[in-house]
């Protein structure tokens, strides 16, 4: 604890964050208090540091009301998008209720002119956040559609994969598997899949699909996946094929 006791610039407990929070659940006690430290002058930290800081606690499961509390001016606006969304993400799934959380996504990641910012963050650090919607209805009230515009508009740049799963994820929401964000999300995914949907697996497009084709936003998405799938009804189980015919 000496340690601590010196003055020392924001980031200089860092290295010493790291590696107690390395050590585990029984340096816990030493871990918070390094980390109070260094959230006292967080402030004064650029926006690389105050993630790198926040990420050490979060990671660590240590001071989680304080580090949702932090994601206020000055260091909310110095954050990147990128590093707000791997947050947001990481602490949704811990406190999916937490005001001072609901507030920094509302002010950075849901507002509609953040739409381009957040279309040139990684499909897989938006995917997380999207998963982090299943459980909390926070980030699905106040994420969700900013994330499901985003994608649409760099459809064609997110990996197949990660594009089904935003996809079903959307369709899986009972409030945003109708709004107008979803239809985008569904019409440019579906011209960006086309080329793709022979190459993955029968199974996973049609469960997709299933999801997507009751909504009136959806029947583009559904009827691409059905092109796809009349070659490959060999490779579905029979419960499948009724439903195909019906798209």
């Amino acid at each position: 604890r000496p340690l601590l006791d010196g003055p020392q610039p924001t980031g200089g407990f860092l290295a010493l964050l790291k590696k107690s929070a390395a050590a585990g659940a029984g340096n816990a006690a030493l871990t918070e208090a390094i980390a109070t430290k260094e959230l006292k002058t967080l402030n004064l930290a650029s926006g690389d540091a105050a993630a790198e800081i926040l990420t050490v606690l979060v990671d660590a499961g240590v001071l989680l009301r304080e580090a949702c509390a932090s994601l206020r001016e000055p260091v909310l606006s110095r954050l990147s998008l990128k590093d707000l969304v791997r947050l947001s993400a990481k602490l949704g799934a811990r406190r999916p209720l937490d005001d001072n959380l609901r507030s920094a996504v509302d002010a950075r990641i849901r507002p509609v002119v953040a739409g381009l910012e957040l279309s040139k963050v990684p499909a897989e650090d938006l995917l997380l956040l999207a998963e982090v919607a299943g459980r909390s209805s926070m980030i699905e009230e106040m994420a969700l559609d900013a994330i499901a515009g985003a994608a649409s508009l760099v459809a064609k740049s997110w990996p197949p994969a990660d594009l089904v799963k935003l996809v079903s994820l959307m369709a899986r929401s009972k409030a945003c598997k109708a709004s107008g964000c979803a239809g985008e999300l569904y019409t440019h995914a579906a011209e960006a899949l086309d080329p793709h949907l022979g190459s993955m697996k029968p199974q996973l497009v049609f469960e997709t699909a299933q999801l997507v084709a009751p909504l009136e936003k959806g029947r583009h998405f559904a009827e691409v996946a059905a092109k796809s799938l009349a070659s490959q009804l060999a490779e579905l189980e029979m419960s499948a094929l009724i439903p195909v015919t019906e798209w």
